[in-house]
């Protein structure tokens, strides 16, 4: 899925994230920007980290089959 960077394991760069995702870059940096999807700050680098991205996604996954109200 991605490489590793070395030294930072499960951190990927916005380039990795984007492919990860099966975003473009620029959907990335723009969502960075408005802060819509977790990173980290490591200097004046914009870091990703995997298990992050992974429990967001999972968050933002929607139900099918469900109806509202039926949970209660």
């Amino acid at each position: 899925m991605y490489k590793e960077i070395k030294g930072e394991p499960n951190l990927m760069d916005i380039q990795q994230t984007a492919e990860y995702l099966g975003l473009s870059v620029g959907t990335i940096y723009q969502w960075r920007s408005q802060h819509k999807v977790p990173y980290i700050k490591v200097g004046r680098r914009v870091k990703f980290k995997k298990e992050q991205l992974d429990q967001w996604l999972t968050e933002r996954t929607v139900q099918v089959g469900i109806e509202p109200g039926s949970w209660k």
